[in-house]
């Protein structure tokens, strides 16, 4: 999978354009900095391939409460590779099981469930789509979208091949989000991109 990127802060990209896998949950995420604005626009970009999917793309905004994106719950210890089902946290700063997290690292970003916790050690629900660097950010986020979420389509719930659509996200200002974008289809891959058009600063 390409590398989602992101801007803190400043309009520019949440995920880079990449490709997500078909599966049913497949997820890339991304950090968007909106604590210090007082608004902000996120434009999500849904692009099919060659087979349309039958089913949706759904971007949400996951709050990830009382963190900064300089400083997140936690951060690996070690680096994790594609397909890796457990990861290690540099100290042991996430122990819930059932909690939801996003890694975000390397160029790469996704969503995760910690299934359970031994000390820094974390098994996860699903295996890793990406491989990620010692180091890399983790951080807490809510396990449903609070700061809303879309499905950019043609509004029929159907979608074409070779074809783009896209919608706004509006996640409310003042917080740390991370927009994932998943994939829902189980046979088709859908490129994504989500970008931070606007902020309009509270100073």
């Amino acid at each position: 999978m390409a590398s989602p990127k992101y801007t803190a802060g400043t309009a520019g990209n949440v995920i880079a354009s990449v490709s997500v896998a078909s599966g049913g949950s497949r997820t890339a995420a991304g950090v968007c900095d909106l604590t210090g604005a007082f608004a902000g626009a996120v434009e999500c970009k849904l692009v099919t391939g060659g087979t349309a999917p039958s089913k949706p793309t759904t971007f949400g905004a996951y709050r990830a409460a009382t963190q900064t994106a300089a400083a997140p719950a936690g951060t690996l210890g070690s680096a994790a590779t594609s397909g890796a089902s457990s990861i290690t946290l540099a100290s042991a700063t996430i122990s819930t099981p059932g909690q939801s997290i996003a890694i975000v690292g390397g160029g790469a970003g996704e969503l995760a469930t910690v299934q359970s916790a031994s000390g820094p050690a974390l098994t996860l629900a699903a295996a890793l789509a990406n491989g990620y660097p010692s180091g890399a950010a983790v951080y807490r986020v809510e396990s449903v979208p609070s700061g809303g979420s879309v499905q950019p389509g043609n509004g029929a719930g159907s979608w074409s091949n070779n074809s783009a659509y896209a919608t706004s996200l509006y996640p409310p200002a003042g917080n740390l989000w991370i927009v994932a974008a998943t994939n829902a289809d189980t046979a088709q891959a859908v490129t994504v991109q989500a970008s931070l058009d606007s902020t309009t600063s509270i100073a």
